[in-house]
């Protein structure tokens, strides 16, 4: 129940977006889901042949969780096997709380986020620096790494989701530090699940899927592979902010 309150108050602190031409986005290892949405009704997630959104994931339930569409979106656990979580706060069962885009939503082993179907743009391009850094858009970063926001395009909420704040965090503090390093598969692992023992293969493929949703989720032109590891763009300024 303390989850439930503290989402709600959460969720309160942005203005509801009412649907308009909005896509549901869903990461599930190697591969990316999108369903358009309408302006009211339903979507059943799950496995199940009949659900709206079907995910062909062991770690979904047939029936897993319902996004109600109207003036806002309400997404539902459905007493689902694995749970629902937003922005990494555990949804109780068969109660819905309010999702707004670019709040991720953990359904098992996968992620989804609302998103505008016809991104904002620049209305002019970027310009660059003597230095080569552009001087706009900026990739913006919460300081704890809860949210990032691309350019001009909309906020990504991740919340309390751990490999990945961990990891963009990481990714932030090498740019600033030392623009046009990386971190190498090794540091990654330690900065994502630290302490954590497991095999180098399970480690590496758990690196790959985080840098893919990562970029899926907005990161996918600034998050570049780097010297066998990973960076963010130099030419792209980046900016930690407060949550």
């Amino acid at each position: 129940m303390a989850d439930r309150t503290e989402i709600e108050t959460e969720s309160m602190t942005h203005a509801p977006i009412a649907p308009a031409r909005h896509v549901l986005v869903a990461i599930v290892e190697s591969s990316v889901l999108t369903l358009d949405l309408g302006p009211t009704g339903e979507v059943v997630i799950g496995r199940a042949e009949d659900c709206g959104l079907r995910i062909d994931s062991t770690s979904v339930s047939r029936h897993h969780a319902r996004l109600h569409l109207g003036e806002g979106f309400t997404i539902e656990d459905l007493s689902s096997r694995n749970g629902t979580s937003v922005r990494g706060i555990r949804v109780a069962p068969n109660h819905g709380v309010p999702v707004y885009p670019g709040d991720v939503i953990e359904c098992g082993d996968a992620l989804l986020v609302v998103r505008a179907r016809a991104g904002r743009s620049s209305a002019s391009p970027p310009l660059v620096t003597s230095a080569g850094v552009r001087d706009a858009p900026a990739l913006r970063v919460a300081d704890d790494a809860s949210w990032f926001q691309p350019g001009d395009g909309d906020r990504v909420n991740i919340g309390r989701r751990g490999a990945l704040m961990r990891v963009l965090s990481r990714l932030v503090e090498v740019r600033l530090q030392s623009p046009g390093s990386g971190l190498s598969m090794d540091a990654i692992i330690s900065a994502g699940w630290p302490g954590e023992k497991m095999q180098y293969e399970a480690a590496t493929a758990r690196v790959y899927t985080t840098v893919q949703r990562l970029r899926t989720l907005g990161l996918q032109p600034i998050l570049q592979t780097h010297d066998g590891g990973y960076r963010l763009d130099p030419a792209v300024r980046v900016l930690r902010c407060g949550s």
